[in-house]
């Protein structure tokens, strides 16, 4: 391992990863973006991100495309991916298939993955829930920051864990809860400017009261099926009245940032 991926170690092993992923087999990749609590996300990608022809897009760990269906359905983005269990590439590049998405996976370690020629740098960059899988996140965004080109943009979602969600996930799921650094958006933003020199397009909370993220789902099916059914409707019911709610430090439950990588850099 290089000197990047000894300060960056991740706080789960492959083993978890593989596991988990398997335990959970995706179906499909193509969504509503005005579902609850990523309307807030697609309207911080259509105001911020440009839509032009050829946009090289890459996501860091990309299993299992999701992101990669929706930046290529609603802002025609040439797609990329880097994952690095093995299967579960295999299992993007088919569901990508099946939604007639051509994209380019790559099985990989990204601190390991040997930085491209600058002509093959991408215009965009961005990940969605890693960052926080780590201890050191100056590591993560400088290697975020080598592969994306200067002037690029690069994105960032982190699940908000701090206060109210934190609690509830380190009660219904520790062992979960360990594997993750609890990150605030000052923090974020802190270690960003720390990995290079960026100019910071938005950063915030974004969406409604959403207890997706706080483990309470498996603590619920762990328990016996009637409890996990009781507990989907009560979530259910709890996350439509938040829809009235503010977006908040608090309530919100991803935190996002948009960056720009300074010219020449």
């Amino acid at each position: 391992m290089n000197k990047d991926s000894d300060n960056a170690r991740p706080l789960a092993s492959k083993e978890h990863w593989d596991e988990w992923w398997a335990s959970g087999p995706v179906r499909s990749l193509p969504f509503n973006p005005l579902r609850r609590n990523f309307r807030d996300l697609h309207s911080l990608f259509l105001r911020t991100l440009p839509r032009l022809e050829r946009t090289r897009f890459l996501e860091i760990g990309c299993y299992p495309g999701g992101f990669l269906w929706y930046f290529s359905r609603y802002f025609g983005y040439a797609v990329c991916g880097i994952e690095y269990i093995d299967w579960c590439c295999r299992e993007t590049r088919r569901l990508l298939e099946a939604c007639g998405v051509q994209g380019e996976i790559i099985q990989a370690d990204i601190f390991d993955y040997e930085q491209p020629a600058e002509d093959r740098l991408w215009d965009v960059v961005a990940s969605f829930g890693f960052l926080e899988h780590f201890q050191d996140s100056r590591a993560v965004l400088k290697k975020h920051l080598e592969l994306l080109k200067p002037g690029g943009y690069l994105v960032l979602t982190v699940p908000n864990h701090q206060a109210l969600y934190g609690k509830i996930l380190e009660w219904a799921a520790p062992e979960l809860y360990k594997i993750h650094h609890i990150l605030s958006l000052e923090q974020i933003v802190d270690a960003l400017r720390g990995a290079g020199e960026v100019e910071i397009v938005e950063e915030g909370y974004y969406g409604r009261l959403g207890l997706g993220h706080t483990g309470i789902y498996l603590r619920a099916k762990e328990t016996n099926p009637f409890i996990s059914q009781m507990a989907r409707a009560l979530v259910f019911g709890l996350e439509t009245a938040g829809l009235i709610l503010p977006r908040s430090r608090l309530l919100s439950p991803m935190i996002a940032v948009i960056a720009r990588k300074k010219p020449g850099i």
